[in-house]
């Protein structure tokens, strides 16, 4: 990714932002790891990971204010 943005349904998650918890790490290794899906379902799979893992992040930055 060139641009160092996530985009999807018209939002715009900075990657830089995103400081992942070990869990998803795991996650996107373990996925690296298995090649049966196609393209598409990988990407799906992977935005769904990094979105999840960022409205944590986002969530525990609201609850410290």
């Amino acid at each position: 990714m060139t641009s160092n943005k996530l985009h999807r349904r018209g939002c715009c998650f900075r990657l830089a932002r995103l400081a992942l918890r070990k869990t998803a790490i795991a996650q996107l290794q373990a996925f690296a790891l298995n090649t049966q899906f196609n393209t598409q379902v990988a990407m799906s799979a992977i935005i769904d990971i990094l979105t999840h893992a960022l409205a944590k992040k986002d969530q525990k930055e609201r609850s410290r204010k």
